[in-house]
């Protein structure tokens, strides 16, 4: 399937500076939140220590701390969360689990 060739490609790209947004634009993010649940993101933006997940009922973004989860996430993975909450930065999620690693 598209996804699948698509994460073997990514694989094969040699880490450079402004390789995260090079993938991003790979990413068809649209498709993949059409197929998530209420309580599932997918992953579109990191940065050191946070990063950002995005689903159809929230597609501007919700913040996520990688200090708080126990496992690597990457451009692309599919992510379930249990509560969002409003703080004065925007919306945040907790209690992230890993759904589908897209690499």
């Amino acid at each position: 399937d598209l996804r699948n060739k698509t994460s073997n490609i990514i694989s094969k790209i040699p880490s450079f500076e402004g390789r995260d947004k090079f993938i991003s634009m790979l990413i068809d993010y649209n498709k993949i939140m059409d197929t998530l649940s209420e309580n599932e993101g997918v992953i579109y933006h990191l940065k050191e220590g946070f990063g950002f997940l995005k689903n159809k009922k929230y597609i501007e973004g919700i913040y996520f701390s990688l200090a708080t989860i126990d496992f690597d996430v990457h451009l692309g993975d599919i992510v379930s969360f249990d509560n969002i909450y409003q703080t004065s930065r925007g919306l945040i999620v907790n209690n992230l689990s890993l759904v589908k690693s897209f690499e």
